[in-house]
């Protein structure tokens, strides 16, 4: 009964700290902010309270949120505004990449492989968590919202393809 009480007390917490307290008290922060710290500290580095049953719920819900990003977008806006989008998104992508690959390489002197697995790690915008952000804010449907949600898609493809290669 042990793993039960723990995820009965991390649901409970995950509501406590998303709705709760950042939602109705302190409203200025989304209920994802709440979450991602009850993640934390229930997860493996502070509680360790979690079974593999949630790390398999968790990546579910993730596949599911990056579906939902795909779902949600409005082709007409990301055809409006494609090619300043597109010029974004790979800047935004490949500038972190190279800077971060740039230090590993030149100041932690990492080889090869691991300088570019170390800069395509800051290459990756959450798409699922910019959409939870964006529609907090009730700016999702807008064209930045749009604009951004099509970035960070990019964005993590793009790193998800350079990290196959390694």
């Amino acid at each position: 009964f042990e793993a039960l009480y723990w995820s009965f007390l991390f649901l409970v917490c995950l509501y406590v700290a998303g709705d709760l307290v950042c939602t109705r008290g302190l409203r200025i922060v989304p209920s994802l902010t709440g979450q991602v710290a009850v993640g934390i500290i229930f997860g493996p580095y502070v509680l360790n309270a979690l079974s593999d049953t949630w790390i398999t719920v968790g990546n579910l819900g993730l596949t599911l949120l990056i579906c939902q990003a795909g779902m949600d977008m409005d082709f007409a806006t990301l055809q409006e505004i494609g090619p300043i989008g597109t010029l974004m998104a790979f800047v935004g992508s490949i500038l972190p990449i190279s800077i971060a690959f740039a230090l590993s390489y030149t100041a932690l002197g990492l080889d090869l492989d691991s300088a570019l697995a170390a800069g395509c790690s800051f290459g990756p915008t959450s798409a699922g968590i910019a959409m939870n952000v964006l529609e907090h804010c009730g700016i999702l449907k807008t064209k930045i919202g749009q604009l951004v949600v099509a970035i960070a898609v990019v964005d993590d493809i793009l790193a998800l393809v350079v990290l196959s290669q390694l």
